[in-house]
């Protein structure tokens, strides 16, 4: 809901300026590649939620994972010969540069999200029940 909202604010804080035709298509790409990334995240932090015993580690350990990745992409940036490390960070999928030339998002990279997504999920369904709640 909120991603619908900035959307739609970000759409009407632009009405008055000229827009590109594909400006509405780019945009709408960007916000689908940040709501892809959310879901990574969402997904992840929920599967290693049920995964520790405890609830206080689970939460560092989630932003543990958030740091590495963005510091992966950020090493990517600076060393052009780790580009092979582009699909470990989901920071590098949806990429507002390559969105513009292309006008459309990578379907590799799609699919490797919706994996993702989908394992993190999964996961957490099946484990989630059996855990041990360290109180």
């Amino acid at each position: 809901v909120i991603n619908l909202l900035v959307f739609l604010s970000m759409i009407l804080s632009t009405l008055k300026y000229e827009r590109d035709e594909n400006f509405y298509k780019f945009a709408a790409f960007m916000f689908l590649g940040v709501f892809f990334v959310q879901l990574i995240f969402l997904s992840m932090g929920m599967l290693i939620a049920s995964l520790s015993r405890n609830y206080k580690k689970s939460g560092n350990m989630a932003v543990g994972m958030v740091m590495i990745t963005f510091l992966i992409s950020s090493l990517i940036d600076m060393v052009k010969d780790l580009d092979f490390l582009k699909y470990l960070t989901p920071f590098k999928y949806f990429n507002a540069a390559d969105i513009l030339e292309n006008t459309s998002l990578d379907p590799l990279f799609i699919v490797i999200s919706i994996l993702i997504i989908l394992m993190g999920m999964v996961g957490t369904v099946i484990i989630y029940p059996k855990r041990d709640l360290d109180i």
